[in-house]
């Protein structure tokens, strides 16, 4: 039997300003007649600070000015599933992501420009080991909805992933992942690694209002970017027609990755999503057994 030796890196929780953050995500649906249901999804360590409850976000219009402040309720939490693709690893224990859903209904009237709604939390996860100082720095989510100044987009629908991420990768080893997205307007979609989101911790760990746009990238550690996440010597890619993702990292310890998706309607592009995901990365050594001599 293969002997299965895992290392793993566990996060901790040393700052006051709920250090737990590894990711999200919003997307929207169109509900005819100016409504819109949007969805927030955010990926936290279990062994962190509770989820905001409420959830406090932000309408902009184009030009940045505050539309709006909302605020919604926490629907139940749940665990995200700890997946592998080789049926030989068995998932270790220890490693839990929970996902907090976050749904609302608002009415955004028909302008030439449109909007965009964001949403702010400091801080990262403490132990995150491609970004600099974590602890301090927050995750930033955001997505559009185009105006009538693109002739056929109103009431566009938001592209939404079809899968969750794994969540332990194993290092040296290449993981196949489908990251691909569904939009039910039959938009053209075109994929990218780009580098997360952020903001600065400000007086405390919410944001009211959210700070308009433009958001600051990540500050990434020597060695990390956007198309390398998992540091030197590693690589990661994504399919731009097809989503489909190869990871092969190589340093143990937990980062961060995001994963963007452009829609397009007659050539035109019309709206840009982000997943910011938190990635475990083990040591995953198979010790294979001896073979007997007959």
């Amino acid at each position: 039997m293969k002997k299965l030796l895992l290392a793993l890196v566990l996060l901790t929780n040393s700052s006051v300003f709920a250090s737990h953050i590894v990711g999200g995500e919003v997307y929207y649906d169109s509900l005819g007649g100016d409504m819109y249901r949007v969805t927030f999804e955010i990926y936290r360590d279990c062994s962190g600070s509770d989820f905001d409850n409420p959830l406090a976000y932000t309408v902009f219009t184009a030009a940045g000015a505050v539309y709006n402040q909302y605020t919604i309720n926490l629907e139940p939490a749940d665990t995200l599933p700890i997946v592998y693709d080789d049926p030989c690893v068995t998932p270790p224990s220890g490693v839990c992501i929970e996902r907090a859903i976050y749904i609302d209904t608002i009415l955004l009237p028909a302008t030439a420009d449109g909007y965009y709604i964001s949403y702010q939390r400091c801080c990262w996860a403490t132990n995150i080991m491609n970004i600099v100082d974590p602890g301090n720095w927050g995750l930033t989510i955001s997505t559009t909805v185009p105006g009538t100044t693109l002739v056929g987009v109103e009431d566009n629908n938001c592209a939404r992933f079809n899968n969750y991420p794994p969540i332990v990768l194993c290092s040296n080893n290449t993981l196949t992942f489908d990251h691909s997205a569904t939009d039910i307007d039959g938009d053209s979609l075109v994929y990218s690694v780009c580098t997360p989101k952020t903001v600065p911790l400000a007086g405390g760990p919410t944001y009211d209002p959210e700070n308009a746009a433009p958001y600051t990238d990540v500050n990434w550690e020597a060695g990390f970017s956007g198309t390398v996440p998992f540091g030197p010597g590693s690589s990661i890619s994504i399919d731009a027609a097809t989503g489909q993702m190869l990871i092969t990292p190589n340093l143990v310890g937990t980062y961060v990755a995001a994963i963007c998706v452009e829609e397009y309607r007659d050539g035109v592009l019309i709206n840009q999503k982000m997943r910011t995901f938190g990635y475990r990365v083990v040591v995953c050594d198979v010790e294979e057994p001896m073979e007997v001599m007959q």
